[in-house]
């Protein structure tokens, strides 16, 4: 940045236009990205909640769908980079790790004894969750991860929510 404004030393001055008012600088901004994807490794979701269901074997985790762009931007600046991300609720203590697969390529995920819940995504999952998942309430199921739903609930499902 310092090389592409008159500020060499990026102090910023709150009175100057936005550096996205400049298309040469949004576009360098797009292909930096591009290259180097994304430092943001974590995002809070006040709320987030996961549930494993005591009949079966599937998990569930609920989002309200005003944190669906933020997930598929991560997981394309972040994933594609083989770097990790999470969603954090810290009302509840929740976590949620999206990360690449260590050493094969099938997606799978698991909750620890620490109660974190721990996504492995593969490159299959990342596209299906990039075509499928939307800002839209419903519940989002993948062929690349067996027994897991994601579901995009409105906030006001949250009201009668307490910790569990």
């Amino acid at each position: 940045m310092a090389q592409h404004t008159s500020n060499p030393f990026l102090v910023t001055d709150l009175s100057r236009p936005s550096i996205l008012s400049k298309p040469e600088m949004v576009k360098l901004l797009k292909e930096k990205t591009e290259e180097e994807g994304s430092t943001q490794g974590l995002l809070f979701v006040e709320k987030m909640r996961y549930l494993k269901e005591k009949t079966s074997d599937k998990m569930i985790l609920e989002i309200p769908p005003m944190v669906v762009a933020d997930v598929l931007k991560m997981l394309k600046g972040r994933i594609r980079y083989k770097r990790d991300f999470y969603l954090v609720n810290t009302i509840t203590d929740s976590v949620v790790n999206f990360t690449p697969p260590e050493e094969t390529q099938s997606s799978s995920w698991k909750l620890d004894d620490a109660l974190q819940l721990t996504i492995s995504v593969s490159p299959d999952l990342a596209i299906q969750l990039r075509d499928r998942l939307k800002q839209q309430v419903g519940d989002y199921s993948f062929p690349a991860l067996d027994n897991f739903t994601l579901r995009v609930v409105e906030l006001t499902h949250w009201q009668n929510v307490t910790r569990e």
